[in-house]
């Protein structure tokens, strides 16, 4: 096909997209999304055949202004993550409140059966984590608490260690 009868054929559809998405002419959504088609499916054609010719510039103009128009980047809130944590986690828990009831629950009995056990018997801590890990910890408890004691240590840095 010759460029002159492309460019006659195609002319209207053009001429419509174009004033469509300069905002002159209300279209519908599905009706630009074909005609967004219809004008790349074009360009890929003008490219193959008359990849010199002003044809292809007005088209990849055209599909660029449509794609920028369409995927430019939108102003968002600048405290998104105050909205965040204001807005979205309260709605999560609120929906799932009652998951996170018996997470914690489960949590809190497990924690308050090993407290218990600690309690009552001397041997379940080492059990549970190995006499190597609490003997490794019980040593170094003593060296920081001798370092203390025999340094002359302002309160200001025990109570940043410590926090």
């Amino acid at each position: 096909m010759r460029e002159v009868a492309f460019i006659k054929r195609n002319k209207q559809k053009w001429l419509d997209f174009e004033q469509a998405i300069l905002g002159k002419v209300k279209k519908n959504p599905d009706d630009l999304a074909d005609l967004y088609i219809q004008l790349v499916n074009d360009l890929s054609f003008a490219q193959t055949y008359y990849p010199k010719s002003k044809t292809v510039v007005y088209l990849n103009h055209l599909a660029a202004t449509a794609f920028q128009q369409i995927y430019k980047t939108k102003r968002t809130d600048t405290n998104q993550l105050s909205s965040f944590f204001k807005v979205e986690v309260p709605y999560i828990i609120r929906q799932n409140r009652r998951f996170l009831v018996y997470a914690f629950v489960l949590f809190f009995i497990s924690v308050s059966l090993g407290v218990l056990s600690a309690i009552y018997d001397d041997s379940f801590v080492r059990l549970i984590l190995g006499d190597e890990y609490v003997d490794l910890t019980l040593d170094n408890i003593k060296k920081v608490t001798q370092w203390l004691f025999t340094n002359q240590v302002p309160t200001g840095v025990v109570l940043s260690v410590s926090l």
